[in-house]
């Protein structure tokens, strides 16, 4: 049996086009991820219908209050271009969860906030291969 994890963990969705078949699919399988790996009472936030061409976005700025406020220690994601599609404000909001301890999972990519400083060029190369294929796993 798996033992249930206590940290408090965001589930961040977001789709382009608001579409709430899309957005209700994107929760559905953060949440079945979530469970899946002991994290119990998941919260969702979700942008539907916002572009991810800025990190100025009403849930992404609630997470971002969220995270500050100690409220969330880890958030997942189902892929880095949920997260948004400008590569550096993207990393930049990586390496300040990481330096402030928030782990960032992404379905496809993995740990996003590895300690190990090789890991930065790699992040570049999945957010470059991501904004370019329109989003979706490796």
């Amino acid at each position: 049996m798996k033992q249930s994890n206590k940290r408090t963990v965001a589930l961040y969705c977001r789709v382009a086009r608001e579409d709430g078949y899309a957005i209700e699919t994107q929760q559905k399988t953060l949440i079945q991820f979530a469970v899946g790996k002991g994290y119990i009472n998941p919260v969702c936030y979700a942008d539907n219908g916002v572009s991810g061409t800025t990190l100025h976005r009403p849930a992404f700025a609630e997470l971002a209050k969220d995270i500050k406020t100690g409220k969330v220690q880890m958030v997942i994601v189902k892929d880095l271009s949920r997260i948004g599609r400008n590569i550096f404000e993207v990393l930049k909001w990586i390496d300040d969860c990481r330096k402030a301890d928030i782990e960032i999972i992404s379905m496809c990519e993995g740990v996003l906030t590895e300690r190990n400083e090789q890991y930065q060029p790699y992040h570049i190369m999945l957010a470059a291969y991501a904004r370019a294929k329109g989003g979706g796993c490796i």
